[in-house]
């Protein structure tokens, strides 16, 4: 999975990563006259499938491209910026934080159709 950004808006940012993702989403439809048969089978023995099981195998590509609109959930984190502030901090004030959404085996990423 390829970290990427959801923008909120006035909310701000989060970044979204992990090894892990569940989607729930329509993956893209591929003919396979349009899948290149060398790439094919190099992604198919790097997931681990032997050279026998090639001509049966199938997989499916699923995308979530800028601008889509999706609802994501996992585990928040909240990181400390490491780049100054702007504004002076008082004594007790906390640092600011940014958001992250991580997943991992055991908690994965879920990535869906908005939920409004």
């Amino acid at each position: 999975m390829i970290p990427f950004v959801i923008d909120r808006g006035a909310q701000g940012r989060v970044v979204i990563e992990g090894k892990h993702a569940l989607l729930d989403v329509a993956p893209l439809s591929m003919r396979r006259d349009k899948i290149d048969p060398e790439r094919r089978s190099q992604l198919l023995v790097r997931v681990g499938f032997a050279l026998r099981e090639l001509g049966r195998a199938h997989y499916e590509e699923t995308v979530i491209e800028p601008g889509m609109r999706v609802s994501v959930a996992g585990l928040m984190m909240k990181d400390l910026v490491s780049e100054p502030v702007s504004d002076e901090l008082g004594f007790r004030d906390a640092p600011p934080t940014s958001a992250r959404l991580a997943g991992n085996v055991e908690h994965p990423l879920v990535i869906g159709d908005p939920v409004d």
